[in-house]
């Protein structure tokens, strides 16, 4: 499991350490650095933990060397530094770093390891890339499509592709193999027999988000294409009949239910274009997959998803509170990145409230029952 990430002069942070547990959210007023350490892990696993850390690649493009060097650092300190740290049965410290005066130049591409270890990196990739799983869903997803080209490089263990594209295939794979979830794993819907197939819990999620959801899909070999139908009450009709909503959530659910324990997701914006009621269960189903052993990092500005997640806090037996963490992002005057670290408590309560923090609604109906806006 990922631990924690310490950056230093990374964006908007001179100095950060963010802890990580199995499922951290990240939340705050847009532009705040709530992506940041996202990107950091990002990095790291497009670079597939290489001696050379890409800073621009098929998972994350922040430019170059000059792009991402904080424009807070100190004059006499032009060090970049990320570091990750792992505890994959033995934990394992990943750091790579460039400065301007070691001769890097603000033009490049990568950041440079620090201490490279060899048996480490393989480890870690075995892991990720190949026994349990790796997913990366950006914010900006395809929507709704009649097909997908299929995949030709695959990235890891049921790779759904970055914006989702590869979702058709990858829910035709498990169609096909009857993939199982494990018996008492906690993401086994409870509409399904416990240890049911993948593809049977989707089908309950999703009818959960996207009322009534059937999907059929399959993979044209000589086309080299996926493509994929649903059923409504008039019948069979195409994905561009089903809007964003569903288009969106579809690789997200798939993620947290093909991902074996010990495998991580990141999702940037899970809730994107779904309704309260889905994005509330979008929350307890990414809440059960951490509890099931998925390491879920999650940027979010909907209450309602984590709404979601305290209520699984509130009714898992299981829940700890050091299982979530919930990351309050706000910058400082000079619009340095700050992070507050809410706990969610055993029953769904939050240790506190501060300020900016989904406070908008309270404000609105002050204002609406005063008829004065301050």
């Amino acid at each position: 499991m990922l631990e924690r990430v310490i950056l230093k002069n990374f964006k908007c942070y001179k100095s950060a350490e963010i802890k990580f547990s199995k499922l951290t959210i990240f939340c705050g007023s847009n532009s705040v650095g709530k992506s940041t350490a996202i990107q950091a892990v990002g990095m790291a696993f497009q670079s597939e933990f290489s001696e050379s850390l890409e800073i621009s690649g098929d998972l994350i493009d922040l430019g170059t060397f000059k792009d991402i060097f904080c424009r807070f650092a100190d004059d006499s300190d032009d060090l970049l530094s990320i570091s990750l740290h792992f505890d994959l049965s033995q934990r394992m410290v990943m750091q790579w770093s460039a400065s301007n005066t070691s001769g890097h130049t603000f033009n490049s591409n990568s950041l440079v390891a620090v201490n490279f270890n060899g048996d480490f990196r393989e480890k870690i990739t075995t892991n990720y890339f190949i026994k349990n799983g790796f997913q990366f869903i950006e914010a900006e997803r395809f929507g709704p499509r009649s097909y997908f080209n299929i995949n030709k490089k695959k990235k890891s263990l049921f790779w759904l592709g970055t914006k989702g594209q590869y979702s058709y295939e990858i829910f035709s794979s498990i169609k096909e193999s009857k993939e199982r979830l494990p018996s008492k794993d906690p993401r086994n819907h409870h509409k399904a027999e416990d240890g049911s197939t993948i593809r049977r819990n989707l089908n309950y999620w999703m009818s959960e988000i996207t009322p009534n959801f059937i999907m059929d899909s399959s993979v044209v070999d000589e086309a080299k294409i996926s493509h994929a139908t649903f059923q409504v009450s008039s019948g069979k009709t195409s994905p561009s009949n089903m809007g964003f909503g569903l288009s969106y959530v579809l690789s997200a659910v798939l993620a947290l239910l093909v991902t074996k324990p010990g495998g991580i997701v990141i999702i940037e914006n899970p809730e994107a274009h779904l309704h309260p009621r889905g994005q509330s269960y979008l929350g307890r189903l990414i809440a059960l997959a951490s509890l099931a052993g998925v390491q879920v990092i999650i940027e979010t500005h909907s209450d309602h998803l984590i709404n979601g997640i305290r209520v699984v806090s509130r009714t898992n037996h299981t829940y700890r509170k050091e299982d979530f963490k919930l990351h309050y992002i706000s910058s400082n005057k000079i619009g340095e990145g700050e992070i507050k670290t809410i706990d969610v408590g055993e029953k769904g309560e939050l240790s506190e409230w501060p300020q900016g923090f989904f406070d908008q609604q309270s404000k609105d109906l002050k204002v609406i029952i005063k008829g004065i806006d301050d």
